[in-house]
C-alpha cells in the first residue's frame, strides 16, 4: 500500500474516533443535564407538595383522601359488581361528609385551571383543581353576575390561571351521586370527580 494511502486511511480514522468520542461526551453531558433536569423538578415537586399539605385545612384533606381510598379499592376491584358497589359507597360517603359540615366547606387549597367570562361578562365560569393525592379533584361553578355576586365577581377578576388559591365551597345536594358531581362515567367520577357548586369566597396565597 502506498504511504500516501497509509497516511489518508489514518487521517479518515482518526476523524471517526474524534467524531465518535465527541458523540460520547455530548451524549453524557445530555444525560447528566437531563438528570439534573429531573432531580430539580422532583425537588420543586416535593416542595410544591409539602406546601399544599401545609395549607391545606383538615376536613379537605380528609375528604381527598378518602375519595383517593375509594378510587384505589375501585382500580383493584375484580369485576363491574365489585367496582359499582365501590363507586356507589363513594357517593354515600361523600353525601355524608357533606351533610356532616352543611354543605360548605371553608378554606380549602386549590389551583385555578379555568377563568370564562361569557354573554357580555354577565357569566362567569370558574374551576379550582386540587391533588393532595393520586387523584386529582375539580371544583366548578357557573356564576351569573348580581349584586349578591359582584364581590365573588371582583376577587375572582385578579386571578389567572395557575394560581394558589384559598377557597370556600359549597357542595350541591345530588339524589344519585350525594353531591353533584358530572363525570361521564364510574370511573371519571372516581378518578377525577367533577363537583359543581358555589364559590363563595376566593382569596389568591401569595
Amino acid at each position: 500500500m502506498k504511504k500516501g494511502c497509509l497516511i489518508t486511511l489514518s487521517t479518515i480514522v482518526g476523524i471517526i474516533l474524534i467524531i465518535f468520542l465527541y458523540n460520547e461526551i455530548k451524549q453524557s453531558q445530555e444525560q447528566k443535564e437531563l438528570k439534573r433536569q429531573e432531580e430539580q423538578r422532583l425537588e420543586i415537586e416535593k416542595k410544591n407538595r409539602e406546601f399544599r399539605l401545609s395549607n391545606t385545612p383538615q376536613t379537605q384533606m380528609e375528604f381527598e383522601t378518602e375519595r383517593d381510598t375509594y378510587y384505589k379499592k375501585y382500580k383493584e376491584a375484580k369485576n363491574d359488581i365489585l367496582k359499582s358497589r365501590i363507586y356507589k359507597e363513594t357517593n354515600e360517603y361523600s353525601s355524608r361528609f357533606a351533610v356532616r359540615n352543611n354543605f360548605v366547606v371553608k378554606n380549602w387549597y386549590g389551583t385555578v385551571t379555568n377563568i370564562y367570562s361569557h354573554h357580555e361578562g354577565k357569566f362567569l365560569s370558574f374551576e379550582v383543581k386540587s391533588k393532595l393525592r393520586d387523584i386529582i379533584i375539580a371544583y366548578s361553578t357557573l356564576i351569573k353576575y348580581t349584586s349578591d355576586t359582584k364581590n365573588l365577581f371582583d376577587q375572582i377578576s385578579v386571578l389567572a390561571e395557575g394560581d394558589k388559591v384559598l377557597f370556600h365551597f359549597e357542595f350541591a345536594p345530588d339524589a344519585e351521586r350525594g353531591i353533584k358531581e358530572t363525570s361521564f362515567s364510574e370511573s371519571g367520577s372516581l378518578r377525577e370527580p367533577e363537583f359543581k357548586g358555589l364559590f363563595h369566597n376566593v382569596k389568591k396565597l401569595k
